[in-house]
């Protein structure tokens, strides 16, 4: 099954892009095009090492996509917040770039646009839970999971529609609807509440009788809604989810990506809006293990204001590199089981 793609000649230029004759030979084994749709971290960063592409026109190409298929289009409402200062952050990376002699030794998401769930705090932009109760509040300053986003070169692409208070606060809150009201390109508050968010494969409302409030015909997923229809649909290179209890698993499966739930003290939970913190964690959602794994390693560690992350000062129990543990050959000879099911019973 495709994900849900509409036809835009209009930024045909956008989604694919030729290599100019001096990059040809190093590109080779990837042909003479970068394809945005399903592009994974190292696709963009082979792209960015042969001078095809800049993080500036990649994050260009999916605000273009964002504003064809989130904001107009099937309308799938993954973003609460699109970040409006996200071209000049890019450029602003691009001249750090040249200054620092074209070294990402550490920065391992140099240039890669990822959009966070809007429980996590960004002190550029407001974090309201899903809920119009915050408002546009803007935190003082970054989650810890955020600032490390940054500092390894990431582009804070916006913030992700999710189950109002990461549906904590009510009984029978589908997942990924959000009373927050919709924030338009450039950060003005819409006439109109988000509402539900849309699973990228079936983004059509329920069509049964008796559920006419506009829910999806195929849920998303929750509570990390937002981040996984975006990251399924093409709106952003990989997410952040946070979990209490299957939010990033549910949209992971719902959406047809690789979801993480790291162990409590694994990442830090400072500036995430809390349920309850024996259980509250952040992870990657991602299209491949691969790039779950590059995420994971970026936001993993010691934060100070978080003693449940004490124990990575011991060696051996949090790294930096967690693709060092993937096995291409681990399910060999596994088999895989797929249950039948309906969602209309």
């Amino acid at each position: 099954m495709k994900r849900f793609l509409l036809p835009l000649s209009v930024f045909l230029l956008a989604a694919v892009i030729v290599f100019p004759s001096s990059a040809r030979k190093r590109q080779q084994h990837q042909g003479n095009t970068f394809e945005l749709i399903e592009a994974t971290i190292d696709d963009i960063q082979d792209a960015f090492a042969s001078h095809l592409l800049s993080p500036h026109q990649l994050v260009s190409l999916y605000l273009a996509r964002i504003a064809a298929f989130d904001s107009a289009g099937p309308h799938l409402n993954s973003y609460m917040f699109v970040n409006s200062n996200a071209v000049a952050a890019a450029r602003d990376l691009e001249a750090d770039d040249v200054r620092s002699g074209h070294d990402h030794h550490n920065q391992p998401l140099w240039g890669i646009p990822i959009i966070v769930k809007d429980n996590n705090d960004t002190f550029d932009m407001p974090t309201t839970a899903g809920s119009v109760a915050l408002g546009g509040s803007v935190p003082p300053d970054d989650a810890f999971l955020v600032k490390r986003l940054r500092k390894a070169g990431a582009i804070i692409l916006g913030k992700g529609s999710l189950t109002e208070f990461a549906n904590f606060l009510t009984n029978g809150m589908p997942s990924g609807y959000s009373s927050q009201l919709r924030f338009e390109l450039g950060g003005t508050a819409a006439n109109s509440t988000l509402g539900f968010g849309f699973d990228a494969y079936d983004p059509r409302p329920d069509p049964r009788a008796g559920f006419n409030d506009g829910r999806p015909a195929l849920t998303p997923g929750g509570s990390s809604s937002g981040p996984g229809i975006a990251v399924s649909a093409n709106l952003a290179a990989v997410g952040i989810g946070t979990e209490t209890s299957g939010s990033i698993l549910s949209p992971a499966s719902a959406n047809l990506l690789v979801g993480i739930k790291p162990t409590v003290g694994l990442v830090s939970r400072d500036g995430i809006v809390p349920i309850t913190a024996d259980q509250d964690t952040a992870g990657p959602l991602a299209r491949t293990v691969t790039d779950a794994a590059k995420v994971l390693g970026v936001i993993a560690g010691f934060d100070p204001q978080d003693p449940a992350t004490a124990p990575c000062l011991k060696p051996g129990n949090c790294f930096s590199n967690y693709t060092q543990f993937l096995d291409k050959h681990a399910l060999r000879g596994a088999r895989i089981a797929v249950p039948i099911f309906s969602y209309w019973t």
